[in-house]
Formats: C-alpha cells, sequence, structure tokens
C-alpha cells in the first residue's frame, strides 16, 4: 500500500483514543476486513438515522416507565416495537436453535416459537389437563389438526428460552396452540341437486392442508371468513371418498349488524337451505392450482349444530323480510332466544304480509265474533234470515307486537274478509238492546272464499257484515 493510498479517507475508520491503541496493538483479532465491515455497518446506520428525531434524555426513562407500569408518560410510537425487538432479542440469545417472534394483539401477548433444527422438548401435564393434553395431541399427530390447549398446570423442558417464557404467571393464564406444518390449499364446493342436476356455488375456501399419521386435514373459510369448513380424508384416499366435513357460521361476526345489511345473508341462507334439502358437496381440493382430491359427500342434517344454524338463518330471512315490508330497524342479536311456537307465528306473520297465507278456504271451518247491536237490535236481526249469505270485513287492531332480536316491532291491523257465510246467532229471542254484545258464528255457504292482510295504511277501525 503507498503511502498516499494509506493517508486516503477510504482507508480510515474513526475511534476514540483508546480504542484506536487497542485496535492498533491486536493486529492479529482485529483484521482489515473486520475494520472494513465495522466501517460499513456505521456509515449504513448513520445513513438510516438521516431526518429522524435524535433520542432526548428523557425517552429512555419514558419507555422504562411504560414498560413497567402500562402508564406512558409521553407518546413514544416505536415504544411497542422496541419493548417486543427487546424482549425477543433477549429470549433469541437463550438459545439458536429457536427463533422466537412476539406480538401483541387484543390485549393478548403471544409468543410464536419457530424451531432451526429438530428439538427435544417435554412437557409435564398435570391431572387436571391431562385427558384434554392427550385427545388433542393424539389428533395433531394422527390427522394434522390444530391443539388449543390450556397451560394451568404444565412445565415445559427443553430450553432456557422456555424457562424465561413460561413463568408461572404467564402458564397459568395461557394457552398453548400447536399446528401442523401445512401448505396453503383452496377448496373449490359447489352443491349439486339429485334430482334436477341444478347447482349452487359459495366463494372459494381458502385455508391450510396439514396431514398426520392417519389423514389429511384442509381447514378454510369463505365469504369474508364468515363460514369455516373443515375436511378429513384417509391418507390413502385418491379420487374420491366419504370423509368427515363440517361448517360453521361465525353468527358473531354479524353482532349489532342491521339485518338487512348482515353481508352475504342471502348466498348463506341459500347454501344452507340447500343442504338441508338433501343436495350433495362437491368438493375439489387444489394446491397452487393443482386438482389434488375430488370428493362427493352429504353434511350430516341430523347434527345439533347444523340445524340450529339453519333454523337462526331461516328466522333471521323472515325478520328481514318483516322489517323491510314494515319499515322498521332491528339489529341482529347472537344472544337472542325463541321457541318454535315464536318461530311459527313470525312465519304467519311474514307469510300473511308478503301475500303468501297459508290459511285458505279449505282450513276454515267457521269463525266467530261479537256484533254490537244498534237501536232496536236491527242490525241483530236482519241476520236472522239463513237463506242469505254474507260478507264479513274484520279488523284487529289490537295485535300482540313482536319481540325480534331484542326490539319490540308493532304489527299493523290485521284484516280478515271472508265472502259468501252465514250468520247463526248464539242467543235466542229478538229482544235485543242497544250496546248488547251478541256471538255471531259464521259458517263457509257456496262459493265462500277466505283472505287476510294486513292494513299498512293504518286508518279506519269497523266490523262490519254486509
Amino acid at each position: 500500500m503507498t503511502s498516499a493510498e494509506r493517508r486516503d479517507t477510504s482507508n480510515g475508520i474513526w475511534l476514540c483514543q483508546t480504542h484506536s491503541r487497542l485496535i492498533d496493538s491486536d493486529e492479529g483479532r482485529y483484521s482489515s476486513q473486520t475494520l472494513r465491515q465495522w466501517k460499513e455497518l456505521a456509515e449504513s446506520r448513520a445513513r438510516a438515522e438521516i431526518g429522524t428525531r435524535l433520542p432526548s434524555e428523557h425517552d429512555a426513562h419514558d419507555q422504562l416507565v411504560m414498560a413497567l407500569t402500562r402508564t406512558p408518560t409521553s407518546f413514544l410510537p416505536t415504544a411497542i416495537q422496541n419493548v417486543h425487538g427487546a424482549t425477543a432479542e433477549l429470549l433469541n440469545s437463550l438459545d439458536s436453535r429457536i427463533r422466537v417472534e412476539t406480538s401483541f394483539v387484543n390485549n393478548r401477548t403471544t409468543f410464536t416459537f419457530l424451531p432451526q433444527e429438530p428439538i427435544p422438548v417435554n412437557f409435564v401435564v398435570g391431572e387436571r389437563s391431562a385427558s384434554q393434553w392427550r385427545s388433542q395431541i393424539r389428533a395433531l399427530v394422527e390427522h394434522g389438526e390444530t391443539a388449543d390447549l390450556p397451560g394451568g398446570d404444565v412445565q415445559v423442558l427443553g430450553s432456557l428460552v422456555f424457562d424465561k417464557a413460561f413463568t408461572p404467571e404467564v402458564l397459568e393464564n395461557g394457552r398453548f396452540v400447536f399446528t401442523a406444518a401445512g401448505r396453503p390449499a383452496v377448496a373449490k364446493v359447489s352443491l349439486v341437486d339429485p334430482n334436477s342436476q341444478a347447482s349452487f356455488t359459495v366463494d372459494d375456501f381458502r385455508g391450510r392442508l396439514t396431514h398426520g399419521t392417519q389423514s389429511f386435514s384442509f381447514t378454510g373459510t369463505s365469504c369474508a371468513d364468515l363460514l369455516s369448513l373443515t375436511l378429513r380424508f384417509p391418507r390413502n384416499v385418491t379420487v374420491q371418498s366419504d370423509g368427515d366435513f363440517t361448517i360453521a357460521l361465525k353468527f358473531e361476526q354479524w353482532e349489532a349488524k342491521p339485518v338487512l345489511g348482515l353481508p352475504y345473508f342471502d348466498r348463506l341462507r341459500d347454501f344452507y337451505a340447500n343442504i338441508n334439502d338433501g343436495w350433495v358437496v362437491s368438493i375439489e381440493l387444489e394446491i397452487d392450482g393443482t386438482r389434488i382430491l375430488g370428493a362427493h359427500m352429504r353434511v350430516p342434517q341430523d347434527s345439533n349444530a347444523f340445524r340450529s344454524s339453519h333454523v337462526m338463518l331461516q328466522y333471521t330471512n323472515r325478520v328481514r323480510r318483516l322489517v323491510s315490508k314494515l319499515g322498521a330497524k332491528v339489529d341482529f342479536h347472537l344472544q337472542t332466544t325463541f321457541s318454535a311456537e315464536d318461530h311459527m307465528h313470525l312465519a304467519e306473520i311474514v307469510d300473511i304480509l308478503m301475500g303468501e297465507d297459508p290459511l285458505t278456504e279449505e282450513g276454515v271451518e267457521q269463525m266467530s265474533c261479537n256484533l254490537i247491536a244498534d237501536a232496536g237490535g236491527q242490525n241483530i236481526l236482519q241476520l236472522r234470515d239463513k237463506s242469505v249469505s254474507h260478507q264479513l270485513v274484520m279488523r284487529n287492531d289490537s295485535l300482540q307486537p313482536l319481540e325480534l332480536f331484542g326490539t319490540t316491532v308493532a304489527l299493523p291491523p290485521l284484516i280478515t274478509t271472508m265472502e259468501n257465510v252465514i250468520p247463526l246467532i248464539d242467543a235466542s229471542g229478538d229482544d235485543f238492546k242497544e250496546g248488547d254484545a251478541v256471538p255471531i258464528v259464521w259458517s263457509p255457504a257456496n262459493g265462500f272464499k277466505f283472505s287476510r292482510s294486513f292494513d299498512l295504511g293504518g286508518e279506519g277501525s269497523i266490523v262490519w257484515p254486509s
């Protein structure tokens, strides 16, 4: 190296007096290659800090107070990042075989342990959780299913990282989640009517395909994570199989939303309705666009989970139809309870509103009411002639309101019309006084017609035979 090259700034590294002497006196430890690496790293850090605020003398104090007391003294945009970074760096320094990632979401701290090589780990599980751990770990090994287990009476042995991370307090309130190695996969699901061969398709289910010693499993979601799908097939499957098929609807995602604005409602309602009607489920499983499995199966309609979801969708659909007709506002609430009788009553009300009344002439034998006598009871007496049929229009202004998802919805007046009916007066004699309530039974005659409708105009109040 020439004298000019030696003096050039490219050959310089700026050090304090103490460390410059230390380096100059130990050329074996501090080689030119090491010094150039240090210089490059220092200059890289300096360039990255251009335009950033220099730390103030209070930052370290404020960040420490925030981390220990959860009470910030000032706003530090990098505080969370710094605390997590420091925690992960400490844990990573304890065992090079394990890479640790930390996060804090929804008031929950998560430690993710990513082994860089096979590591023997022992979990000593107490009697309180032994049965649950045994069954879920077996499902993880045999079928690749995720295990989500309590940590209250568990000891973890195998690394200093675990000793530091799994303190008794953390274990008591925490959970262990074990996932099998898997690959991203897509399940294309459609329904086929075995009679008409009509088909119905939902969105693709996107998730992961995992495998165990006995079977492989797919878990994915569709319709913005509202609908989840779990499949399990034996390992030796090639083309088709009667594997396990489970669907679940996450109603909680609709909580407090207006029933008329529930996302994907129509599609999910039809999906469950078609399955309930016996449509066959057709599934194609793909990885990276390559089809690896095709299967046909039926969902067990008698399962409690499927039946309760189907009933809730039916009920919600009827609430939606009613409020759209009446202009009411109702929000969805999952904790709503209703009996079969409540549901049947709602269904009848909605059918009448929509002009689809299930009660027709064939279902009506006779109807009764009280007719208020006028002066001298003339309006009663004129009904004595049984050879003359009448038209009867009855109006009910006092229907009980409906309780729908915790909201009270008033009903409009109900109009019942019967044409060609014969009045039977349930009273003897002709001495009727004005204001008497006289029981009348109306029996169908030839040409009898019956209808019910709601008066959405809301005016008038009469009970009138003609």
